[in-house]
């Protein structure tokens, strides 16, 4: 949850880290299409090709998308909404 600037730069710490992990599974699935390719299972390759968009690629997108919301956050000023609700 973030609650805080510091809890949100935890947050963007660990989003990094997560997209890392995401591109070393990406680069471990690639090899493996290559080789399923390589040996004449297109059927395979096709088939980690699309499960790799899915659980690699979109996950690496959706936390750039979102360490980019997050830092946009953090260069705007607060401002208070009219009844001092801190935004």
């Amino acid at each position: 949850m973030v609650r805080d600037e510091a809890s949100v730069r935890e947050w963007a710490r660990q989003a990094r880290g997560a997209e890392r992990n995401h591109l070393v599974f990406l680069s471990m699935a690639t090899l493996s299409i290559a080789y399923a390719a390589w040996i004449g299972w297109y059927g395979w390759a096709l088939g980690l090709a699309a499960s790799n968009v899915v659980f690699n690629v979109y996950p690496i997108l959706l936390q750039r998308y979102n360490r980019l919301r997050i830092a946009r956050i953090l260069r705007e000023p607060c401002h208070r909404a009219p009844d001092d609700r801190v935004c």
